[in-house]
Formats: structure tokens, sequence, C-alpha cells
């Protein structure tokens, strides 16, 4: 009997001690390390993959969580925030710093992010990084998402284990020269030693370079010009670069080592943005490189998307110059205004946004161009005699969505920055149109100072579904036309008007539901008029034989413990991009040339 008790003692002790050991453990196996959610990776592979993670962490003290996705999958983020978010979430990481790698591979675009935490960040260099990155990519073709993982993986290993076979951490022995696999020597600007290399600024360098011959004399005089004018007014660097291959460096690092290495920049952190044009057969693209602190902070995933989508139109159609052309007028306004595309009336990004009150801003502005010049001399008399004759301001703005900033808080700045509003409290009615696409229109009607709280919601949703229904059969002039109308309308009466078609789709929608709840009035009615012979036993009102009864089943009790992989759910806002618009940008926030100087780029093919 004691020796039964000994022995249950000492289980109940293993018990505890086991359960307190894995309470304070520094890291869980919870959740699969390696997780493919494109399902291109078979079952053994995954398994295999998160072995070779696993026997990481325990060599060396650090995580290592792998991730494949596609861009549905991170919609509204990047690929290293979302990194983050999964890394986080489920929990990897060694120790109370969480130390480790988090990598993921977008599958569709190829684009691959290592994210060091803890104390990864000292492990290894952001140059490293940035060359597994692109080493492990370069497995794709032969061996598949499993061959991008197991690359990202082995390389770390290798480095983490001696990392003498690396040559200062980005090359060596096992990790073969992607420049000499790319065929021919590097051109007579790249140095020797990238590393070790000081930077320069060199004013008098052509800003404008056609190693690969795509623009006219007349196009690189134009745009060089323009380029010196743009410098002086911005004390910011705009490149242009064009040539007939990378080099087997990819698009984002020969951007960027072309960058540094010919002087560009202004200031200590070389402000500026280069856009290279490569033309190499099978490797056409371009890419735009962000560098110093304003620029990679302007350059953000949306804006990104922006600018590609307006050269990719360029690219695709072989008109080289003009794109390169365009490309430089969408930097200056990024950086006078802070996003691309924006209109003249927006304010410069160190100008103060609140306005005081301006009676001779224009009451209506067309930034779409759909007004003729009289309709919109007719148009702005109109608003200005209502605003005289009732006391409220009333403004009118057609514009397009915008590309890189919600819609409210454009329409705010656009309020602010005009001056608008009457009184000290700022009374106005602002009537904004804003094409979606082709003829897709909608509209909105805000209310401002006093009239935040007069405009009701249902005078103002009127107003807004009259005007988005007709601007694309009547024109945007007799719309606003019309819309003016009803707008005096309301500051007259305090109501909207409802249109002719609004009574008739009331009357006979009444008519509907007096014809549908009568017919179900009188169906019940029938309904109980029947009755059934009474039954003394419940069965008897079944079918015979309809009923039949196995012995019972409990297939879902119990439970199941596994490692997974659960998406990390996080919400887009609004107007978001980034989801490239048409997904085929890749974008890096932040990235490492050759030299080890930081640099943020997006580019596309085409």
């Amino acid at each position: 009997m004691r020796k039964i008790r000994f022995l249950a003692l000492l289980l109940i002790s293993c018990l505890l001690l086991g359960g307190a050991l894995a309470f304070a453990a520094p890291w869980s196996e919870e959740y699969y390390r390696a997780s493919d959610v494109t399902d291109e990776l078979t079952e053994a592979e995954q398994e295999d993959l998160d072995a070779d993670c696993l026997a990481f962490v325990k060599a060396h003290r650090l995580d290592l969580a792998m991730l494949a996705v596609t861009p549905e999958y991170y919609e509204g983020e990047t690929l290293e925030e979302h990194a983050r978010a999964y890394y986080e979430s489920c929990g990897f990481g060694y120790g109370d710093t969480k130390d480790g790698f988090a990598m993921i591979y977008d599958a569709e675009t190829e684009e691959l992010v290592i994210v060091p935490v803890g104390a990864a960040k000292d492990a290894v260099s952001g140059k490293f990084l940035t060359f597994v990155a692109n080493a492990a990519k370069e497995f794709r073709a032969e061996h598949g998402i499993w061959g991008v993982m197991y690359a990202t993986y082995k390389h770390l290993d290798n480095y983490l284990t001696d990392p003498s076979q690396y040559d200062a951490q980005g090359g060596g022995e096992s990790a073969p020269d992607t420049r000499e696999s790319a065929g021919g020597g590097m051109p007579d600007w790249y140095p020797a030693d990238p590393q070790h290399f000081q930077f320069f600024h060199d004013e008098n360098a052509p800003r404008v370079v056609d190693d690969a011959d795509i623009f006219s004399d007349a196009e690189e005089q134009a745009m060089e010009s323009r380029i010196a004018v743009l410098r002086q007014e911005l004390q910011r660097d705009i490149v242009v670069f064009t040539d007939n291959s990378d080099h087997g460096l990819g698009h984002d690092i020969y951007a960027a080592d072309f960058y540094d290495f010919n002087g560009y920049g202004y200031g200590p952190e070389r402000e500026g943005f280069c856009l290279f044009i490569c033309m190499q057969e099978g490797n056409r693209g371009f890419w735009t490189c962000g560098t110093g602190t304003d620029s990679m902070a302007l350059q953000t995933e949306r804006t990104a998307n922006a600018l590609d989508d307006a050269l990719y139109e360029y690219m695709a159609a072989g008109e080289y110059g003009a794109g390169a052309a365009n490309w430089i007028e969408n930097i200056a306004v990024l950086y006078r205004k802070g996003i691309p595309f924006a209109p003249d009336w927006y304010p410069d990004r160190n100008a103060p946004v609140e306005r005081e009150r301006d009676g001779a801003s224009p009451r209506v502005v067309d930034d779409k161009g759909e007004l003729a010049e009289p309709e919109l001399g007719m148009l702005e008399t109109r608003a200005r005699t209502l605003a005289s004759r009732y006391g409220v301001d009333i403004v009118i703005h057609i514009m397009d969505e915008p590309a890189c900033i919600a819609e409210q808080e454009y329409m705010d700045v656009f309020f602010r920055s005009g001056g608008y509003g009457f009184g000290e409290d700022g009374d106005a009615i602002v009537v904004t149109v804003i094409r979606r696409w082709s003829d897709y229109w909608i509209c909105h009607v805000a209310g401002h100072g006093s009239y935040a709280q007069r405009l009701t919601e249902t005078a103002q949703s009127r107003l807004e579904d009259h005007t988005a229904s007709r601007i694309s059969s009547i024109g945007a002039y007799r719309t606003l036309d019309r819309c003016l109308d009803e707008t005096e309308h309301f500051l007259r009466t305090g109501r909207a008007p409802r249109t002719t078609g609004a009574w008739i789709r009331t009357g006979v929608l009444a008519s509907l539901l007096g014809a549908i709840f009568g017919g179900v009035a009188l169906a019940k009615a029938k309904k109980k008029m029947k009755t059934v012979r009474e039954q003394t036993n419940a069965n008897s009102y079944l079918v015979r034989g309809s009923l039949r009864v196995d012995r019972l089943r409990d297939d879902y009790v119990g439970t199941t413990t596994s490692r997974r992989y659960d998406p990390v759910e996080r919400s887009s806002s609004s107007g978001s991009s980034s989801s490239s618009s048409s997904g085929h940008s890749t974008y890096h926030s932040s990235y490492h040339g050759s030299s080890g100087s930081s640099h943020s780029g997006s580019g596309r093919r085409f």
C-alpha cells in the first residue's frame, strides 16, 4: 500500500514538474513553423520544413517561422507588416524578447521578406538578409515554394553555424555570385569593393542616363532640363536610368546601386528618387528607388502602387520617354504636396491647411474637366446667388477618386484649404461629385457649421441619390443645375424634394405590400378552418416507416491538439490600394543596396 502511494506521489510530482517546465519553456511548438496557404507544399514537405525549423530553434536559440501567401492574405498591409503580425499572433519567438526570424514569401509577386526580431537583429546584418531573400527566390523555378523556404533556412543556418563561409555576410562559397551567373562584367561605374564604398555628391552628374537607348535626344534633353529646375526648387534629387540588364542583382538592388555609386542625392541622407527601366529580354520592368528619410516616408505602399499604375500604362505601350517625363512630374507633386496627382488647390506639405474665409475662392471647382467654360461660369453665378440669398456658402467640387488618401480626408482638406463657409461657424453646403470608374459616379453632400445639424439625413440622402443617378444620363452641367434647384428647395422649405419616380415607386411598393399581407392573412384564416382527428399517441401522427432511430452517436465529443497556421486578419484601410491596384507591383518599405545603405522601392514588370 505504501509503495502504491509512493508511486502515485512520484507520478504527480513528475506531472507537476513537467507542467512547470512546459510553462516556463522559452519557445512553443503549438504552431507549424513552415506554413503555405497556397497549398503548393505537400504534407511531407511541410513536415520536413517544420522539423528543420525546430532544429534551427534548438541549435541557435533563435526562432524561424516561414509563411507562403498570395496578395489577398495581406490586403491592406505590407508583407513585412503581415510577417510581424503572423509571428506575434502565433506566439513565435525564443525567450522573453521573442528572438527569431519571420520569413514571408508572396508566391504570386515573388517578393520575399525576412524580418528579424529581438536578438536576431544583432545576429545578422540587414545586407545579409537581403542577400538571403534574393538568393532563396532563385530556387522557385526548379524546386517550387519548398526550394524557396529550404534555401532561406539553409542560408541562415549555415551562417549562424559558421560565418566564415560567407564573405562579409553577403556571399561566399555557399552563396553563388549572382553577378557572374548573369553573364558579363559589371558596368564601369560599379565599384570593385561596394561594401567599403565612400559616398560622395556629384552636382554635375547627368540625371538622365539612357544606356538602353530608349529615349530620343529631344526627350532626354527635355527631361534633363526639367530635373535641373526641380532640383533647385525641391532640394531633392530626381534620376532616370535605363539599362539592358540588371546584371543579376535584381531591379531593386541595381537601382539602389546606381543611385549610391554615382554621387546622387541631397543632404547627408542623399534624399531623392531614382527610376530604373530595365529592357532585358525576359526581365523587362521598372523600379522606383527612394533614398533618405523624407523620400522613404513619402513612398508608402499606396503611393507606390498609384505611381506604378500611372507609369505602367506608358511602359506597356512602349511610350518610354513620355512615361519617364510623366513620372518626373508625379514625383515633383509628391514632394510638394505629400501625395501624387494632387490638383493645384491642394496645399503644399509645409503650408497650413486651414485658411481664412475667402470669398474670392471659386465656388465650383472642376478637377475632372467635365464642364465647359460657359457652364462653369453659369453654375458659379447660381451658387453665389443662392449663397447670398440664404446666407450659407454653396460649393460644388467634381473630382476623381483620390489615389493615396481617404475620400473624407480629401474632402475635408478641400473645404478647409479653400477658405469656404460663412460667418464664425463656417456655414456651408458642399456637393462633391466623384467618378470612381468609367461612368460610375457617387455624390457626397455635407453640411458645415450650423448646417451640419440642419441638413437632415433624409435631405442629404435625397440630394446625393438624385445627383449620382442623373450624371451619367444627362451630363454634369444639367445634373448640377438640378442639384442647385433642389438645394434651393431645401433652403426654402427645410426638405429636399422627392422625384416623380420616387412617388411612383412608393405607390407601387405600397400596393405590393398590401397584396402580400392580405394574401398571408387570408391563407392563415383558411388554415385555421381545418381540423385534425384527435389521436391518443404521438406516433399516430407519423407516416409509418418515416422515422428511424439507430444507436446514438457522438462524433464530436473529445478534443484534438495540432499545430496550425491562422492567417492574421487585418482590416484594410479605407480606399487602400496596397492591395496593389493592378496586383502586379512589388513593394519594399525598406531594403539595402550592395553598399548597405537603406532605400525604399517598388516596381513592376511590363
